[in-house]
C-alpha cells in the first residue's frame, strides 16, 4: 500500500476489546509506537477517524478517504495523525 502523506500514520488494528497502535513514518522506518489502549481510551482523533472509516467497505481495493486514512480490513485501519495530536 502507498501513503503518500508527509506527517506520521497510525496502524491502529482492534482485537479482543483492544486496539494496537503503531505508529509509522513515511520514509518507511520501522514502528516507533507500539501501545495498547481499551477500545474506549483510544484518543478522540484516532476515534473519530475511525468512525469514519468504519462506514466504508472493507473489501478490496479499499480508498484513501483524504485527511482521514484507509479501512484496510474489518479490524485493521491506518490513520492519517494530525501533528499537534502525535503520540
Amino acid at each position: 500500500m502507498t501513503m503518500t502523506r508527509d506527517e506520521p500514520y497510525y496502524r491502529v488494528e482492534f482485537t479482543n476489546g483492544y486496539a494496537r497502535v503503531d505508529q509509522f513514518e513515511i520514509t518507511g522506518d520501522m514502528p516507533n509506537v507500539d501501545r495498547y489502549y481499551e477500545v474506549n481510551d483510544l484518543p478522540m482523533w484516532i476515534q473519530k477517524r475511525i468512525a469514519v472509516l468504519s462506514s466504508m467497505s472493507p473489501e478490496p481495493p479499499t480508498d484513501v478517504v483524504t485527511g482521514i486514512g484507509r479501512r484496510i480490513d474489518n479490524n485493521v485501519y491506518w490513520v492519517f495523525c494530525p501533528e499537534e495530536d502525535a503520540l
